[in-house]
């Protein structure tokens, strides 16, 4: 027994060593000694007349300790490498020891436990601190001579990503990624700002994705005057190679890759509703003030977003809200959607009993459902219509704003639907005090929320109408921002510009004889990607940018005021900002002042 140990049960037992180890204890019949277990979980045995070590057991997590029929009292020690019969004084003290040392097994598996977890975490410490080290030294940007750097990225998923955008931007951190792309955030050198840079792969290897991405740019650069919608700062694409580099049959202007720089924002609104960070009414207003005046200076541009959801909503620790992804957004034409129409569009708790019903003829009223389910998201903290699939979805509507009516449901066209809707159980309207967490809202603010759930599109609140509400009464004061044109001219011209490359190819070949089915389709593919790069080059050039070989990107001047600070976890200000508090001043001044 150790010095330094102490001693958790002794007493005097007897002892049969029934081991073949029979050299650590030789003698073969009942024994009587002094044993003592301590708190290093070893049993030491004593002589009784001399009080000499006699023996010693070690026990560990695999040590078996059960009752035994050799004499009355006794109880059978199993080890990796004894096994032996103890005989206690009585059945009271045979108790008491075998409890001592199940409790010493109990105490010697925790410990092995604690140890094995401890040398995980420092394999994972020593682990991540290697990653750490290596993507620091991969982030150090490296010059490639031609006015740009590279940086190597390390995603939470172990994939690395390389990015080469102008000197001016410093890597800082990775941000996020998707199905389309990869961001980071970076310091612009030039503006003096912090900016996020999304890297968008293999743009033009399929012709919708090109499509939907050159799509995207468009709108984002046409929408980019009103302080609620993310706009592009700068656009690049990697320099063309020199004609050293240039491989032999390569188109002279051959890119895949695109860079869209955009102001930094903290956060997104979803991880502010699903954190701790409390949300006064105040801040709600403010927030959908925001929301909605961005979704009205879309529809004046005839544009429908089509995905709006909180995670696709940026905001920053002043509260001040930018609505991002306009991957799924299109044109309006005069007769409403444009043929692009597809009811497959918005997350599916986002999505309105229109698009649910198969709805094609849709409008701007979509958008608005879905800030009405941002809305009550901001009270509740959790998703209203969570449905697993499109029953559900469509249940769980219906379970709050009842079954509809005749005329409720007079803009629904496909039969099947028409006859899903009549079928169905009847169930009368909720009130929305009796959703819990909505208990709390103004009777005004839920006024506004049953005009944005509307189950009718027609019958659904507009942007303009909304913030015109009593709940938006303070920001009345506010001047009401429109597009100054509206995108469809635009859209149409890019739609028949692209169009041309599905022209039926005239028909020849070498030697007379006509092209083949799989040649047609090569050369067609060959003409998309050519015109989706030619078109992506016209919006590249808007920003300053000239990549003729020989030149170096042109660098722009660029930057905004939108710098955030990119704090790991933000916090919203307490009343929305000095922005909200200087609108808020204004209108009680307007007030004092009529």
């Amino acid at each position: 027994m150790a010095l330094d140990a102490r001693i958790v049960k002794e007493g005097a037992l007897r002892r049969l060593n029934t081991s073949s180890a029979a050299t650590l204890w030789p003698m073969s019949k009942w024994q009587k000694y002094h044993a003592v277990l301590d708190d290093r979980n070893n049993v030491a045995f004593y002589s009784s007349s001399e009080g000499k070590l006699r023996g010693q057991l070690v026990l560990t997590d695999a040590t078996a300790v059960n009752l035994s029929d050799k004499r009355p009292h006794s109880f059978r020690v199993k080890t990796a490498y004894a096994d032996m019969d103890l005989q206690a004084m009585s059945d009271a003290d045979r108790d008491e020891w075998i409890a001592a040392l199940l409790g010493a097994v109990a105490r010697v598996g925790e410990e092995a436990r604690q140890k094995d977890k401890a040398e995980k975490w420092k394999a994972m410490r020593r682990k991540a601190q290697q990653a750490k080290a290596e993507q620091a030294a991969a982030a150090q940007p490296k010059p490639t001579g031609r006015g740009t750097h590279v940086f190597t990225v390390n995603a939470p998923n172990h994939k690395t990503e390389t990015f080469e955008v102008d000197a001016r931007y410093e890597f800082k951190r990775h941000i996020g990624q998707g199905a389309y792309g990869v961001v980071v955030a970076a310091r612009d050198a030039t503006a003096g700002t912090d900016v996020a840079i999304k890297k968008i792969k293999n743009v033009f290897d399929h012709h919708v994705d090109g499509k939907r991405v050159l799509r995207e740019v468009k709108i984002m650069r046409f929408l980019g005057g009103h302080p609620n919608l993310s706009h592009i700062l700068d656009l690049m694409r990697p320099p063309p190679p020199s004609e050293e580099e240039q491989g032999e049959g390569d188109p002279p202007d051959d890119f895949n890759d695109l860079y869209i720089v955009m102001p930094l924002m903290d956060t997104d609104l979803h991880r502010v509703i699903h954190s701790n960070q409390k949300l006064s009414d105040q801040h709600v207003q403010f927030l959908l003030f925001q929301l909605l005046s961005a979704v009205h200076f879309m529809e004046s541009a005839s544009i429908v977003h089509r995905d709006l959801k909180p995670s696709n909503i940026l905001v920053n620790a002043a509260c001040e809200l930018k609505i991002c992804d306009f991957g799924l957004a299109r044109a309006l034409d005069d007769s409403g959607i444009d043929d692009f129409a597809t009811t497959y569009v918005v997350t599916r708790w986002y999505r309105a009993p229109e698009l649910l019903l198969s709805c094609r003829d849709y409008t701007p009223a979509i958008d608005m459902w879905s800030v009405g389910c941002i809305l009550a998201e901001l009270f509740i903290r959790r998703a209203l219509f969570p449905g697993d699939d499109y029953y559900a979805q469509i249940g769980l509507i219906l379970d709050v704003l009842g079954t509809p009516q005749n005329d409720d449901f007079a803009f629904v066209k496909e039969d099947s639907a028409i006859k899903f809707l009549k079928d169905m159980t009847y169930k009368p309207k909720r009130a929305w005090r009796d959703i819990a967490d909505l208990r709390d809202a103004s009777d005004v603010c839920l006024d506004l929320l049953d005009k944005l759930l509307a189950f009718s599109p027609d019958r659904r609140i507009s942007a303009k109408d909304a913030l015109a509400h009593p709940y938006l009464q303070v920001y009345w004061g506010q001047p009401l921002r429109e597009s100054p044109g509206t995108f469809g001219n635009e859209d149409r011209e890019l739609r028949k510009f692209l169009e041309s490359a599905d022209a039926k190819p005239e028909p020849g070949a070498a030697g007379g004889k006509p092209l083949s089915i799989p040649e047609q389709k090569k050369r067609k593919e060959q003409r998309q990607k050519a015109l989706l790069r030619e078109a992506m080059m016209s919006e590249i050039a808007r920003y300053g940018r000239d990549y003729r070989r020989g030149s170096a990107p042109a660098a722009i001047d660029g930057g905004g005021d939108d710098d955030a600070d990119a704090d790991e976890e933000p916090r919203v200000a307490a009343v929305g900002g000095k922005q909200a508090a200087a609108r808020g001043a204004a209108v009680e001044e307007k007030r004092e002042h009529p």
